[in-house]
Order: C-alpha cells, then sequence, then structure tokens
C-alpha cells in the first residue's frame, strides 16, 4: 500500500513540475489578455437548421475547441458569441443524432462574424467525445458499449430526481422504484447482480468526483431509505453516461464491477451572464390504489372498508377517520432554480440555486423539502493549464409515513380494518368495534440530511501531445434520522425514542496523464496513458433508543427514562491503485486498446498482497473501409471487449472479531465473533462483450447491439465453521462463483420527417440470465419470510417453496415442495421513447417501459387474506359461510383461492407461497409536451417556454398487490411487497426562461 500511495504521490510531482516549466510556451490569439483595457475583441453569431426540413434546431453546442468561448442555440436555433479576440479560428456545431460541422471564420476587433450551419441527422455518432478512466475520447476509439443520457432529453424529462433520469432510457439497466413516498430512493441494478455479500450498487461521479452511490441508512419505522444520488438537481445536469459491466469499468479497479455513472454537470461559457429561471408546481395523486388490482388502496379512500363489519359480525367505524371520509389527498409540490452563467476571457462561472417541496398522498404525512446550491468556476491562467473548481451543498428535511413491516404501519393497519393494532372502544357505542388509525400519524419520524461535495481539477497540456490531469474531491453525507412515538401514544404508552446519526465522507485523488504519438505518416497512432487513484471511505453510524418519557412534552434523549446505544459502527477503507494503458489506431478505423489496473485495499487480507485487474478491447469501423459501398449503410462498427474488475470485502471482514457483552454484576466480556481470514481478497468479475454500432439510411435508423458474458470468480460467500472452533457465526471465503449473461439492443428511428414535424422514436431491449455456478457448498438463506434463496444452478437471488400445481382446479391445492418458484428481479426490459416536434415550437415526448420475468411475494394478500380482510377473497369466503345451506358451493372455488384465503372448514391454511406472484407490468414513466414562446413575447428575455408532463400516468399488469416495483428490503438482496406505499401519478406544469 505505501507503495503505491508513493507511486500516486510521485505522479503528482512530476505534473506540478511541468506546471511550472509552461510559462515560457508561446501565446496565442486567445492569450492576449494580461490588460482587458487594451484589448480588440469581436463577435460571432449565426443560425443552426435542419439540413433536411431547414427548420432551427435548438440546444446546439457552438464553441470554438480548445477554449471557454461558445454557447446553445435558441429555440429558433440561433446564437450568439460575444467577447471573442480578433484572429481565425474553427468554429464547431455539435448535437447527438447529427453529424458535427466545423467552419472556419475570421473574427474583426469590433465587427460581427456571421457563420451558418445546417446539420444533417446522424444515428451514430462516431466522433461524440466520451469520456472513460483514462480521459476524452473518440466514440469510434471505445471498444465497449456505452449508454448516454443527453442535455435534450433532460430539459424534456419531468424529473422529480437523478434517479428518474434513468428509468427506460439506459437498456440493461433495472431503475425500480422502492415506494411512493417522496424523498425515497430507488434500486438501482446494472447487468444483474454480481455479489451476494457486498451490494451491487454501482459507482458514481460528479464531474470527476467520486461520490457515495449507495443509500442512506433505512428509516426504523418508513423502512425506506434515501439516495444521495438524488441530491444533484436535475437541473444542473448536462448529461449522464452509464458505464456497464467490468470489460468497461477495469480502469476504475475494485469497486468498479457493479458499475460506473458519470454525471457531468452544466459549465460557463465565455459572453456576457445568461441567466436561466426555472418554476415549477404540480400534484400528486394516487395511482393504482382502489382499482380491483389493488384492493388494499379501498381502504384508503373509505376508511372503513365496504361491509363494514368485523369477523365477530359487530359493527366498526375508524373514530379518527378525515371528515373527508378518505384519507387521500391531492399533495401539492413546487420547484424552483435559478441560475447564471457565462464568462470573460479565460475565466468561466455557472452558479445555481434550486428549492423543493413535495408532499404525498396521504393527508398530513410524508413530503420532502430541501435545496441547495451548486458552482462550477473554470480559470486557464496560462496556455495549457485549465483550472476548475466544482461545489455543491444540500440540505433535505423528510417527513416519513410508517410503513413496511412495522406493527405501527400505516397501510398495515388502515387495510386490515378491524384487524388493526389500533382498536380500541375509545369513542364508540356499544357493540361497535372501533379503531383509531388516525393516531398513527401522532408519531414523528423524519430524516435531516446534509450533502456536501466540492472537487477541484487542474489540466496541464504542455503541447499537442501530453497532457496531465489531477482531480481532488471530497463527499460528505450526514444524516439525522429520528423516530418518536409520543406520551400517551397507543401502542406503547409511555412512548420512546430512535435517534440514528450516520455519516458517509469520500476522499478521492485521481491523476491521469496520456502522451499521443503519430507514425507512418499519421496512418499509425498511439495514445498511452497512465494514471493512480487514491480513495478513503469514512462511515460513521451512532444509533441511541429511549423509552418511557415521564410525561408529555417535547421529547429528548435524555427526558426518557431507559437509554441504551444500540449501535456504534466507525468504518474506515482506504483503496490505491495504478494502471497503464495503451491504444493503438490504424488509419483512425482500427483500435487496439490494452491495459491493466494493480490495486490494494486496507479490506484486503493480511496475507494476499495485491490485485491485478487486465483489459483488452477492438474498435474497428468497417464502413471506413475501401471495400464498404452500400451506399444506405452508412456506419458499421464492430467492437470487442474483455476485463475485469472488482468488489472488496468489508472493512473487518478479513479479521478476527470478538464481540462485547455483559457478564456477571456487570462484569465486561467478550465472546467469539467470527475467525477471520488472512487471506480474504476481492471478488473478481471477468466479463467480455461483443458488439456493433450501425447507421443506415440517411441517418434515419441506428442500431446498438451487445451481448455480454460475466462470471464473478473468488466470490465471496459466508461460509459456516464447524462449531468446535468456538466461532458460531459465518466466515467470508473466495469461494463462489457466479454468472450473468445477456444481450441489449438500443434502435432509434426516424418515423417522419417534414417541414413542420420531425417525429423521432427509440426502443430498447435487454435481457438477463443469471445463475449461482458455484457457493463453495453452501445454501444461501438471503429472506426465509420472503422465500429467497441462493442455490447453486439457479438465479441469484431465486424464489423457492411451495409450488402450487393445480392453481385453476375445483379442489383443494396440490403443492410440489422445494421447487424453484422463478426470478427476483426482472429478466427482460422494454424501453419505448418518442419524441415529436411540430412547427418548431411545440415537443412532446413520452417514455414508457416494460420490466417482465420477476416475481415477488404480495404479503399484503397473504396478511390481510388470512384475516378475512382481503377483497379478492370476499366471494370465496362467502361461499364456504354458505356450505351449511348450499352445499355444493364449495365446488365453485379454486385450489388457488383455497391456498390463498382464509375458509371455513379449516382444511386449507393460507400460505405466503401461495401468494409468490409474477411481476411483469408495463408502465408511461413519463409524457411532456413543451411549447416555446416566439422570441421577444416576453420583454427582455432571451428564449421562454412552458410545459406540462405527467409521471406514472398508467400501468398494465395482473400483479393483484400493491405495485409490482416495491421494495420493503431496501439494502437486501430480497424484496417484497409488504404494506409499502405504491407508487402515484404526478401532474406537473412549469416555467423556464433565460435571460
Amino acid at each position: 500500500m505505501g507503495i503505491l500511495v508513493r507511486i500516486l504521490s510521485g505522479a503528482c510531482l512530476v505534473a506540478a513540475s511541468v506546471t511550472t516549466g509552461a510559462a515560457a510556451a508561446a501565446p496565442s490569439p486567445l492569450d492576449e489578455i494580461a490588460a482587458p483595457a487594451m484589448q480588440v475583441l469581436g463577435t460571432i453569431t449565426g443560425q443552426v437548421t435542419d439540413s433536411r426540413t431547414t427548420a432551427g434546431m435548438a440546444s446546439v453546442q457552438i464553441y470554438i475547441p480548445s477554449t471557454s468561448h461558445g454557447t446553445l442555440s435558441n429555440s429558433s436555433g440561433r446564437f450568439t458569441i460575444a467577447g471573442v479576440p480578433a484572429g481565425t479560428y474553427t468554429v464547431r456545431a455539435q448535437l447527438i443524432g447529427y453529424a458535427t460541422q466545423e467552419q472556419s471564420i475570421t473574427v474583426t476587433a469590433g465587427q460581427t462574424a456571421t457563420v451558418n450551419f445546417a446539420l444533417g441527422t446522424e444515428a451514430v455518432s462516431l466522433d461524440a467525445l466520451v469520456v472513460t478512466a483514462t480521459g476524452e475520447q473518440r466514440a469510434r476509439q471505445i471498444g465497449n458499449s456505452l449508454t448516454r443520457v443527453t442535455s435534450r432529453e433532460i430539459e424534456v424529462a419531468p424529473a422529480r430526481n437523478t434517479q428518474d433520469l434513468l428509468m427506460g432510457r439506459a437498456p440493461g439497466a433495472t431503475v425500480l422504484q422502492n415506494s411512493g413516498q417522496p424523498g425515497v430512493g430507488s434500486t438501482i441494478i446494472l447487468r444483474g447482480n454480481n455479489s451476494i455479500s457486498q451490494g451491487n450498487d454501482p459507482i458514481v461521479y460528479v464531474d470527476g468526483v467520486r461520490i457515495f452511490g449507495g443509500s442512506t441508512p433505512q428509516h426504523p419505522q418508513a423502512r425506506q431509505s434515501a439516495s444521495p444520488l438524488n441530491d444533484i438537481n436535475a437541473a444542473d445536469i448536462e448529461r449522464v453516461e452509464v458505464i456497464k459491466g467490468a470489460a468497461a469499468t477495469t480502469l476504475y479497479g475494485t469497486e468498479a464491477s457493479g458499475g460506473v455513472i458519470q454525471i457531468f454537470t452544466k459549465r460557463g461559457q465565455t459572453g456576457a451572464a445568461q441567466w436561466t429561471m426555472e418554476a415549477t408546481f404540480g400534484a400528486n395523486r394516487a395511482g393504482r390504489l382502489g382499482t380491483d388490482a389493488d384492493p388494499t388502496g379501498m381502504w384508503l379512500r373509505t376508511c372503513a372498508g365496504p361491509n363494514n363489519v368485523s369477523s365477530d359480525g359487530k359493527p366498526f367505524v375508524d373514530v379518527t377517520c378525515p371528515e373527508s371520509g378518505s384519507w387521500l389527498q391531492t399533495g401539492p409540490m413546487q420547484q424552483y432554480a435559478l441560475s447564471v452563467k457565462g464568462g470573460k476571457q479565460d475565466i468561466d462561472y455557472y452558479v445555481s440555486g434550486n428549492f423543493s417541496d413535495e408532499q404525498g398522498i396521504i393527508k398530513d404525512a410524508g413530503g420532502t423539502a430541501g435545496g441547495g446550491l451548486s458552482a462550477n468556476f473554470g480559470f486557464r491562467p496560462i496556455e495549457g493549464l485549465d483550472l476548475r473548481l466544482s461545489t455543491a451543498l444540500t440540505r433535505r428535511n423528510t417527513d416519513w409515513l410508517p410503513s413496511g413491516d412495522n406493527g405501527d404501519g400505516f397501510l398495515l393497519n388502515v387495510s386490515r380494518g378491524f384487524g388493526s393494532n389500533f382498536t380500541g372502544a375509545a369513542g364508540c357505542d356499544a357493540g361497535v368495534t372501533c379503531v383509531q388509525n388516525g393516531r398513527i400519524l401522532d408519531m414523528t419520524n423524519a430524516s435531516k440530511a446534509t450533502h456536501f461535495i466540492t472537487g477541484l481539477s487542474v489540466e496541464y497540456k504542455p503541447g499537442e501531445r501530453i497532457s496531465n490531469r489531477f482531480t481532488v474531491g471530497y463527499d460528505y453525507n450526514v444524516s439525522e434520522i429520528e423516530s418518536i412515538r409520543p406520551f400517551g401514544y397507543p401502542r406503547y404508552t409511555k412512548g420512546d425514542m430512535t435517534d440514528r446519526n450516520w455519516r458517509r465522507a469520500l476522499l478521492s485523488l485521481d491523476y491521469v496523464g496520456t502522451l499521443s504519438n503519430s507514425f507512418r505518416n499519421g496512418t499509425l497512432t498511439s495514445a498511452f496513458a497512465w494514471g493512480g487513484q487514491l480513495f478513503s471511505d469514512d462511515a460513521y453510524t451512532l444509533s441511541i433508543d429511549a423509552f418511557d418519557f415521564s410525561g408529555p412534552g417535547v421529547p429528548t434523549l435524555t427526558s426518557a427514562a431507559r437509554r441504551d446505544v444500540t449501535n456504534d459502527s466507525r468504518l474506515k477503507v482506504t483503496n490505491a491503485g495504478f494502471f497503464a494503458q495503451e491504444t493503438a489506431a490504424l488509419n483512425d478505423r482500427l483500435f487496439v486498446t490494452v491495459g491493466g489496473r494493480l490495486d490494494g485495499n486496507s479490506a484486503f487480507g493480511e496475507g494476499f498482497g495485491l490485485q491485478f485487474y487486465p483489459k483488452v478491447s477492438l474498435s474497428y469501423v468497417v464502413s471506413d473501409e475501401r471495400f464498404w459501398n452500400w451506399e444506405w449503410w452508412e456506419v458499421m462498427k464492430l467492437r470487442f471487449a474483455v476485463g475485469e474488475s472488482g468488489k472488496a470485502p468489508g472493512a473487518f471482514d478479513a479479521v478476527r472479531t470478538w464481540t462485547p457483552i455483559a457478564g456477571e454484576n456487570g462484569q465486561p466480556g467478550f465472546t467469539p465473533g467470527q475467525v477471520g481470514n488472512s487471506e480474504l481478497g476481492p471478488e473478481r468479475s471477468r466479463e467480455y462483450e461483443v458488439g456493433f454500432e450501425a447507421g443506415m439510411f440517411g441517418g434515419k435508423l441506428g442500431v446498438d447491439v451487445t451481448y455480454f458474458n460475466t462470471t464473478t470468480m473468488d466470490a465471496l460467500i459466508p461460509v459456516r465453521r464447524p462449531p468446535s472452533q468456538g466461532f458460531l457465526g459465518t466466515q467470508l471465503e473466495n469461494v463462489g462463483e457466479l454468472l450473468n449473461t445477456g444481450f441489449e439492443a438500443r434502435v432509434n428511428f426516424d418515423i417522419l420527417r417534414r417541414k413542420g414535424i420531425d417525429w423521432k422514436g427509440r426502443v430498447d431491449y435487454s435481457t438477463l440470465h443469471s445463475e449461482a455456478v458455484d457457493l463453495g457448498g453452501q445454501e444461501i438463506t438471503v429472506q426465509t419470510f420472503g422465500r429467497t434463496y441462493i442455490k447453486e444452478g439457479y438465479p441469484v437471488p431465486g424464489l423457492f417453496g411451495l409450488k402450487l400445481t393445480n392453481p385453476d382446479e375445483f379442489a383443494d391445492p396440490i403443492w410440489e415442495e422445494n421447487a424453484f418458484v422463478g426470478y427476483l428481479y426482472p429478466t427482460k426490459s422494454i424501453g419505448l421513447n418518442t419524441s415529436v416536434r411540430l412547427m418548431e415550437r411545440v415537443l412532446v415526448d413520452a417514455v414508457a417501459e416494460a420490466k417482465l420475468g420477476g416475481h415477488m411475494i404480495n404479503a399484503n394478500g397473504y396478511q390481510n387474506g388470512r384475516r378475512g380482510a382481503w377483497f379478492p377473497c370476499y366471494e370465496a369466503q362467502a361461499k364456504y359461510r354458505s356450505l351449511s345451506t348450499n352445499p355444493a358451493a364449495e365446488a365453485d372455488v379454486t385450489a388457488l383461492e383455497r391456498a390463498r384465503c382464509a375458509l371455513n372448514g379449516g382444511r386449507v391454511a393460507p400460505t405466503y407461497d401461495a401468494w409468490i406472484e409474477s411481476t411483469d407490468f408495463i408502465k408511461l414513466r413519463s409524457v411532456s409536451v413543451t411549447y416555446d414562446l416566439p422570441q421577444g413575447l416576453l420583454p427582455g428575455t432571451r428564449t421562454a417556454s412552458v410545459q406540462v408532463a405527467g409521471r406514472n400516468l398508467w400501468t398494465s399488469t395482473d400483479y393483484t398487490g400493491s405495485d409490482p416495483e416495491l421494495n420493503d428490503y431496501r439494502g437486501s438482496l430480497s424484496r417484497r411487497d409488504y404494506y409499502v406505499l405504491p407508487t402515484f401519478r404526478t401532474f406537473l406544469a412549469s416555467v423556464r426562461v433565460t435571460f
């Protein structure tokens, strides 16, 4: 480890010494700025149009390469770049989906130079720049697949948070909404689960700074977590790049086997200050609640239930039911963002602020509010030296609704009607059963979060052939998670309190250098890259429980009679490594890349040493060859990549541990914890992928296809040692092997392109096969209640249990024991996107997504069905109750109904296994309609637009629970639908103005 750190430090010193020597470099026209008063500046203006429709094109990036001078075209395609020193320049126009154009122009002092562009569509953009671990590379050089969410998609997306941007827009990415509570995080999985014990979250970078990509600790009452990823304001994001699989993430090293998500925020550009103001107002409304497919919601709409009679025949009433007779509300929401960007000479800036307030669909409960500030500054003091500082601070307060596997859960109690845990006699007449579910909302369930990200990047190019970049970043998360049941609370009259303080800090140091060479008159080129990183991850959690307050009032931890420290966790992991990579190109069409990374990690066992991850990739642009003469098939790129990346064990997984206890008379003591493993190393995921990218019919059709095969070797498996060794727990060992294979495809196509209409479509399709090849002889129980296990030869994870073999027969159930029931997570995904621009001013965008092949336990149905409080069981239960007068009634009840519902006669007991259901669904993720107002309609503005939009507008599924995406086990491989509030519909209206 010390060697790695010294090497990395040495690389930084080299970069510093090179920087010092740059002062003598010859100045360029853009460097003649030492005395601004003496300068002579000009302006570049023009318009960008579609070469086919002649319509003006908005959001095209117009800039002078290697400078900070640039801008975006407005809704009519017009642009202005002011403050350009006199001279001759190359001006570039670039937009994803269109061929990049360049033109040479001469700027005269005090004059305006005009340049116009007519861009043609390009289904596959081979010259687009993408960011890799070694810096920017052209897409034609990359031998692996990469998905990009562009600025155009972000502008039209009605995203409530960053995770919303990925839904339906990235093949191979599974993004599941875990709950319908505002502020909750989603589950993100790229190309399946490749780790059993160390999590599968992708690592996340923001402007080159690594941030914590997991989730905050689960709230004890809400059973949900927030995601720091969502603290990044969507309005500040320029683009998102999703890197999937070990073949693409090798140089990111240990921790990168789950994939990488790179977020790039907006930057300033030279010119006058440009202000952008956005205001959004909207409402959240119940989605599937109250439908036949989701009978739980009927309780929320009626506060009582249709039969209004308890199991003993007595009437019942909820004495805390709202006057409206429904627990539901239309939850208001509002979002505001204000930003300014600009620059002068060699300084640019982007500064923004935002605030949002969103309420949920349950009256007087659930919501999140907060905001933040962010800034991005660039400074070029001398030629070749570029300094960039980015900083963001976010504060957010969230009010959680109690839910999930929780006796105080709101949905659990409301949906059970007379079976509520808040049943009592207060306020009711004799012979009437009372419930007091409204008292659940007397609880306080809150999270207060602060998130700070900062990074400084120094890039130095002493010449055309060599470059150096050093980045230091710091990501700091703090959350105070609190739950209070006040004095006098029905289920615990003396009250109690849980206070959890969580902190996660990541320090990252990153250096990369590149050296380019050209041989044989430019037919053979070489790009050699080297560098290293150091990451330090510091996690701290302190949890305190307090019980029995002395009386009413504002409770504190010290006002309770009993206090227990239930968790004091302090973990710190350091990872350091360096890499080298060579990319050789022949005739700018055949690219071969060879590289590797060497890593050390403080969590590796003492006897393990270092880990090496190799990579090889090939990219071949066949369509650039002379023999390629199909005019209708313009672009054909073949690619292949193989590589490895890893996943380190936890901070103390390799060491022998002892558990402290209180012995006799309170004397301190300890018992054996885990035995330890000095040879413990990281999991290694080896992946190969092969694919192609094709553009046809004049840019009207684009196809991107990938097959991948990922094997996780030395998987960390919890192995139980013989009890005779004195250690009763499990110990992680590198004995497992997991396999994920799949197919990903994206098809972009023009549906109709005429003057006044531009209609595009996109289809994404992906499959996944998962298998536990070797578990070292272990059978791993993920969750018994959820019927979730990992077994050799089956998915990671799978659902196992009793399988009903005669569900539709009018007979008692017949079960197959210890059967594999199905995949837990979806195995197929289909994403559909269409956008239509009408009359140059109206843009309609829609995203739909289907997830198929997954299964989950509808625990709501089981728990309520066995209590006689589940609507689909009412008919079957009524038939059994009528057996005394109608002996034939039983004949109309199927085996599935008998297995699911608590029926009189007692011959069949309900079981969770009967409630394992397919979670196949199709959702209309979002629809938006944006109208660009005529320029000058609002005095003093440059551009203005209005948008109306909706999210989660429609769902089609046969799943009978609350929602097929829900997860009551956030942070675990298992998932289930256990009284979690389903996702809601959101309706939005926005105004966006620049001036």
